[in-house]
């Protein structure tokens, strides 16, 4: 597999006792897209093209289309390292106050 494409796939946690499911793919431009699913809660991800680590920063949006978190991810050996904290007011992409979880490739 690409080193770009291993974010690729389907990913679960537990993050505050919530479980927790992201889907990532790729659009027809090369850039990630997918889910994010907490308990019933489903919301849109848009992200960037993956560097050639297979990192990528994105937005987690409502599906009013307000953006409600902003992420970085990295993949890991067993599944994804990722980055989330609220958007910044100016520049959306910072990320001061970030929290890290570790999400586990799923078959």
């Amino acid at each position: 597999m690409e080193s770009n494409q291993v974010l690729i796939g389907h990913y679960v946690a537990t993050l505050e006792n919530t479980a927790c499911e992201i889907d990532f793919n790729f659009d027809h431009t090369g850039c990630i897209t997918g889910a994010f699913q907490a308990a019933t809660e489903k919301l849109e991800i848009l992200g960037g093209i993956p560097n050639v680590y297979g990192e990528v920063f994105g937005l987690i949006r409502s599906k009013a289309g307000d953006t409600v978190a902003v992420f970085h991810a990295l993949p890991q050996t067993n599944g994804l390292k990722l980055e989330l904290d609220l958007p910044s007011e100016g520049d959306l992409m910072k990320m001061p106050c970030a929290e890290t979880f570790l999400f586990q490739r799923s078959l």
